[in-house]
């Protein structure tokens, strides 16, 4: 233990006698060491007031806790320089009264939201274009003909003409050009059937339905057959039942069409349908198709 003698006051430590024994026992622990406790009064004549520093010595395990973080070199971590630049961006940023940033629309936002279209005005164009697809998928000839005459109709006529413009005129040269082609004003079309495997007797190969209010026109069909065989075309005329027998000689393929129908004069009447069927039981492929049109 270290003897503390104030020279200043020429005075012993009051735990000293004059002859320099202590005052007071010395008391010993259980690790063999010895501890006195000591009351330091002054430090270089400054008078100091005691406190107790268990609260300060607890506190040590959190500081240590905190201190734990610097787990990296500081020379890694952002320079004056770097935070500089830093700064010299967000001194560019401004912010109204409620410290809420301010922000610029960009120069092509010059008007409202709310003036543009919205989901459920795109939803009923959406709707419009496709209904006007279905529109033109639905459109025939003799339609697309008839807005062709309307629009033709509604144009500028030329002087030197006999009261059509030239779109008119152009309509005309097709429905000419049909006529000299079929005979008719139209433009007959293939329907095919399935290939159809031992077809019964009397089995439809292939059929096609004449609409409400035309006459149905055969100019052509062809029949495969797998072996030497009797066909029929059949049709309804004037409600009563025809037909055309076609002779396979042999297995092959028959293929026929004309300008001029095979029922000409005997038009298939509007609502009833016009079939190609086998007589008698098939063996093997059978397939048929009819090129038609109605008026």
């Amino acid at each position: 233990m270290a003897i503390i003698y104030h020279k200043a006051n020429q005075q012993l430590p009051q735990d000293l006698s004059a002859l320099g024994n202590l005052k007071v026992a010395i008391q010993e622990n259980s690790a063999a060491t010895t501890s006195q406790d000591v009351n330091v009064k002054s430090v270089s004549g400054v008078a100091q007031t005691a406190r107790d520093w268990s609260s300060d010595l607890s506190n040590l395990p959190l500081i240590k806790a905190k201190t734990d973080n610097l787990d990296t070199a500081l020379s890694t971590r952002a320079t004056e320089a770097t935070l500089s630049g830093v700064k010299t961006q967000t001194d560019k940023l401004s912010f109204d009264v409620g410290n809420a940033l301010k922000i610029q629309n960009p120069p092509n936002l010059d008007t409202a939201l709310s003036t543009r279209a919205s989901e459920t005005t795109l939803a009923s164009v959406n709707t419009k274009i496709g209904n006007i697809e279905a529109d033109a998928d639905a459109l025939t000839n003799d339609a697309i003909k008839g807005v062709l005459r309307t629009l033709g109709d509604a144009g500028a006529t030329p002087a030197n003409n006999t009261g059509k413009t030239v779109l008119a005129r152009l309509v005309d040269i097709q429905d000419q050009l049909k006529l000299e082609r079929w005979g008719k004003n139209i433009e007959p079309a293939w329907v095919h059937g399935a290939e159809t495997t031992n077809p019964a007797d009397g089995t439809a190969l292939v059929t096609k339905a004449v609409s409400a209010a035309k006459t149905g026109f055969i100019y052509g069909f062809y029949i495969t057959s797998a072996e030497a065989r009797d066909f029929k075309i059949n049709w309804t005329s004037g409600g009563v039942a025809k037909s055309i027998r076609i002779v396979h000689a042999s297995k092959g393929t028959m293929f026929f069409t004309d300008k001029t129908p095979v029922n000409e004069g005997l038009g298939a009447d509007a609502s009833t349908n016009i079939t190609i069927t086998n007589v008698g039981a098939g063996a093997g492929i059978f397939q048929a198709g009819l090129l038609f049109a109605e008026v």
